[in-house]
């Protein structure tokens, strides 16, 4: 394991942007500002553990496992066992690898070629937060492409 962090309290998920129309006819796109004050305090807590672990800015192809554990509702029942609901684990991924590139713990977020990400109900006294690991990553002996060259493309 290249990397390691737990970041306890509520998960933001990042929104599409909002737009705003200036006095001079102009639009700026922003994020709300929950989402801008969550992915600061992630990275702010992403280098503090990275300076911890004494990790450089890792610049190779990873695999990243994200656990996101989110407050249950009270209208949701407890024989729900999953989180099926917003927010959309895409949505909570992205602040989550932007902090991880603005600490400067990765290069690029390009860099990050496998995702598994789980959403689960925080229980039993548990606090809202998520877990991120990062990986290196390697190709396997014999893996290929299941592409073969001479066959035609789709007509889409």
């Amino acid at each position: 394991m290249l990397f390691e962090a737990s970041v306890r309290g509520e998960v933001e998920p990042k929104q599409s942007a909002r737009f705003r129309q200036l006095p001079n006819g102009k639009a700026i796109a922003y994020q709300p500002a929950k989402v801008v004050r969550y992915t600061k305090s992630l990275r702010e807590a992403f280098a503090r553990q990275a300076t911890d672990q004494r990790v450089a800015r890792l610049d190779l192809p990873m695999s990243l496992e994200l656990t996101v554990w989110v407050q249950r509702p009270i209208s949701r029942a407890r024989k729900h066992l999953w989180p099926d609901r917003r927010p959309d684990l895409d949505n909570l991924t992205k602040p989550v690898v932007d902090a991880l590139q603005a600490a400067s713990v990765v290069s690029d977020d390009s860099r990050i070629c496998r995702y598994a990400i789980e959403k689960r109900y925080a229980t039993n006294g548990d606090v809202p937060g998520i877990r991120v690991r990062l990986f290196a990553l390697e190709r396997p002996a014999g893996e290929s492409s299941p592409f073969q060259a001479d066959e035609p493309d789709l007509p889409f």
